[in-house]
């Protein structure tokens, strides 16, 4: 499923996705720190490092195999800005490096985690104060035949800007329902 995703994705890339954050695009030209979580074979991270020379990329997944294709892929197209690790998120609240990263992404990766929470935590941490975390995650219903919709129509963002701040209230949200 991730690679699926990691397909929509990158054919939304450049002209819906990235132009749901005003000005995301600009800063990831200017140089920005990005972590994509659960990356699986990198295709998204290894394209935005390409339109982004000046921005640095880590992509992250619990894949070997996954992760093996990403690293063969940036030596390929000669990238230098972009790096993969194989890890699991599920102590990423207690792993991740404070205020880290400008950017991080999870391109339907939140639903599949044992810990959803102890991730969403660790992005908090992890990112800067006016960072920006953008999620897109399936849109599941109980009718098959509307969960098969192309998944880049389900991409959304917290107009204007998609910052640590919304991340702190989903997460106030999620603890006021005593989820962990």
């Amino acid at each position: 499923m991730a690679e699926d995703s990691n397909l929509s994705v990158l054919s939304f890339l450049e002209s819906h996705i990235l132009p749901l954050v005003p000005s995301l695009a600009e800063s990831l030209k200017k140089g920005i720190r990005t972590l994509d979580m659960g990356c699986g074979r990198g295709l998204v991270m290894l394209r935005l490092a390409e339109l982004y020379p000046k921005s640095r990329f880590v992509g992250m997944d619990l894949s070997e195999e996954a992760i093996e294709f990403a690293r063969g892929e940036a030596t390929r197209r000669g990238l230098s800005n972009i790096e993969f690790v194989v890890r699991d998120a599920s102590d990423f609240d207690k792993t991740a490096q404070p205020e880290s990263f400008d950017f991080i992404t999870t391109f339907d990766e939140i639903h599949d985690q044992a810990k959803p929470l102890n991730v969403l935590r660790g992005i908090h941490r992890a990112l800067k104060p006016d960072g920006v975390y953008l999620m897109q995650d399936i849109n599941g219903t109980s009718h098959l035949h509307k969960d098969i919709e192309h998944p880049g129509r389900h991409i959304a963002a917290n107009r204007p800007d998609v910052t640590k701040t919304t991340v702190n209230n989903l997460l106030s949200n999620i603890n006021s329902f005593g989820a962990n």
